[in-house]
């Protein structure tokens, strides 16, 4: 009989080793940091799709505010026509 005092058996696979605590507490520092950088780059993109659109309401071409920014043509469209808040 296979002892596995440490590990878990994953149905169909191989046995998981479990986290140390250690380990666990980073990872859950990790994902706290990955967290607060998803919300700020959420904030740059809004900030960025605002930009754009009072960029083209002031008459700027799609192409001139590509090149300003570094973006495609098309994901300039997609600025623009996107919802402002989205999710």
């Amino acid at each position: 009989m296979n002892k596995t005092s440490e590990n878990s058996k994953v149905s169909g696979g191989r046995p998981r080793q479990e986290l140390t605590p250690t380990r666990k507490r980073e990872l859950e520092r990790l994902a706290a940091r990955v967290a607060v950088h998803h919300s700020d780059l959420r904030s740059a993109r809004a900030e960025l799709a605002a930009i754009a659109r009072q960029a083209a309401a002031e008459g700027a071409s799609v192409r001139a505010i590509a090149e300003a920014v570094g973006l495609s043509r098309p994901r300039v469209h997609e600025l623009l026509h996107d919802e402002p808040n989205p999710r």
